[in-house]
């Protein structure tokens, strides 16, 4: 007997979380389980249970980037490596494609010098 109530105790309890959608969870503030609890931000992080204005790239406007240090989209050609083409690299900091990040990037006798590979003794 004590079984049977067990067992319908919790089968009510697994139905009750399964049919509000969230699983039990309730959304407080800017907290959220699925795109739709967020509000005025397209996203939601699962990972972190936060709305953000991007995830990805593509949920920025073109000529932008999503940037996850601050939770949203900025003006930018690229947010990593990835982004970049013709064996270039991308500067976070800046958002932009930039020929090297260091020495090793440049060919002989070059300097990685902000992104930019030169001559030692060239005029800056």
């Amino acid at each position: 007997m004590k079984r049977i109530i067990v067992s319908i105790m919790l089968s009510a309890a697994v139905m009750l979380m399964l049919l509000n959608g969230t699983y039990g969870l309730m959304n407080l503030g800017d907290e959220c389980f699925r795109d739709q609890d967020c509000k005025d931000l397209t996203r939601c992080e699962f990972s972190t249970g936060n709305c953000r204005e991007c995830q990805e790239d593509r949920d920025c406007d073109c000529g932008h980037i999503c940037d996850k240090r601050i939770n949203g989209c900025r003006a930018g050609e690229c947010g990593k490596d990835d982004d970049c083409f013709d064996g270039k690299f991308c500067y976070t900091t800046w958002g932009t494609c930039k020929e090297c990040k260091n020495d090793q990037d440049c060919g002989d006798d070059q300097s990685c010098f902000s992104g930019d590979c030169r001559y030692q003794g060239d005029e800056i």
